[in-house]
């Protein structure tokens, strides 16, 4: 089983990866708004800056040994 904070950790590298999937398409979207494209595009760029960090803040944990599931299961035969 996987500790709490590495779990948050990759389901927020998830989150934010899934976000970043559909900026593109807003912005394009978004054509005839220069506004509503420059949102989208800085949106996208804070996301990245924010995946970038959860990366790298899970690979400290991963180095550090803590991905492993060795864990005794609880209530499984």
């Amino acid at each position: 089983m996987l500790k709490n904070r590495i779990f948050d950790l990759i389901s927020a590298i998830q989150n934010k990866s899934e976000a970043l999937a559909v900026y593109d398409t807003y912005a394009k979207d978004s054509q005839g708004c220069t506004e509503c494209q420059n949102l989208w595009r800085q949106l996208k760029q804070r996301e990245e800056e924010d995946l970038a960090k959860l990366t790298a803040e899970l690979e400290k944990h991963v180095k550090a040994g803590e991905l492993s599931t060795s864990a005794p299961r609880m209530g499984m035969r």
